[in-house]
C-alpha cells in the first residue's frame, strides 16, 4: 500500500529530478538534492548548466506549486536572492 500523505506534504526522493521554473526567470534548473538544515525548512538544491547550483529554501512563500506527476515546481524567489548565484 501506498502512504498517502497530506497535501502539500512530500518525500524528500520525490521532489529530486522535478524541474524548478521561477514566475519571473523562467526555467531554472533540476532539483538535485535536498539538505536538511536543523530549522523549521529544507534547502533545495537546484542544478544548472554551466552554472553554481541554486539553493532554495523549500518554504510555501517561495515554492507556489509542486506538481510530482507533472515533473515541476513553481517558484518564485525573493528579491535578491537568485543574483547572489550569477
Amino acid at each position: 500500500d501506498a502512504v498517502k500523505l497530506p497535501k502539500d506534504e512530500f518525500f524528500i526522493v520525490d521532489l529530486i529530478g522535478l524541474t524548478v521554473i521561477d514566475k519571473n526567470l523562467g526555467e531554472l534548473g533540476k532539483i538535485d538534492d535536498v539538505y536538511e538544515t536543523g530549522a523549521s525548512h529544507h534547502i533545495l538544491s537546484v542544478k544548472r548548466k554551466g552554472k553554481k547550483d541554486l539553493q532554495i529554501p523549500f518554504l510555501k512563500a517561495i515554492c507556489k506549486n509542486t506538481d510530482i506527476e507533472e515533473g515541476i515546481m513553481e517558484v518564485e524567489l525573493p528579491e535578491g536572492l537568485y543574483e547572489i548565484y550569477e
